[in-house]
């Protein structure tokens, strides 16, 4: 989904934003002043307003993910640090275990990338679904429609 806008708001706005701010500019050099500059200037700042809001919830994101998982009625069986760091210890469920790097990627919706240090090239992707009382991370489901969630403290 966020394909679709990234066209018409990287593309589309700032080449309307950039005519509608030349030609005002010829405007006012006739005398004619008018709220088309500052209609132009809207449509450049829109991308940068974009950045700025989606680098805010995503840094409010790293945020929210660090700390202690369980899984089920296991604890502590997933830690996220500061660093970007994760450790994985082995659980009755899940049988993946290690350490290794996370990263957050925005695709439909926000998801967590586990990249095991142990095992090269594999990976674990977890979907975010951030609650108003609690994180839960969920395994996407490929083919087997087996989902784990892991639930933070």
């Amino acid at each position: 989904m966020e394909a679709f806008w990234i066209f018409p708001l990287y593309i589309i706005s700032p080449l309307i934003g950039t005519i509608l701010t030349v030609s005002s500019i010829f405007k006012i050099r006739n005398g004619n002043t008018n709220k088309t500059l500052y209609i132009g200037l809207g449509f450049l700042a829109l991308p940068l307003i974009h950045l700025v809001l989606v680098s805010i919830f995503h840094l409010n994101l790293e945020n929210k993910i660090v700390g202690n998982y369980n899984l089920g009625k296991e604890k502590d069986i997933l830690i996220f640090y500061d660093n970007a760091t994760f450790t994985l210890y082995k659980s009755k469920q899940y049988n993946n275990v290690g350490k290794g790097k996370w990263k957050i990627e925005e695709i439909d919706s926000p998801i967590l990338i586990l990249d095991f240090d142990s095992i090269k090239k594999s990976e674990l992707w977890l979907q975010i679904e951030p609650n108003q009382k609690k994180n839960v991370l969920k395994t996407m489901p490929w083919g087997n429609n087996l989902s784990i969630e892991f639930i933070k403290k």
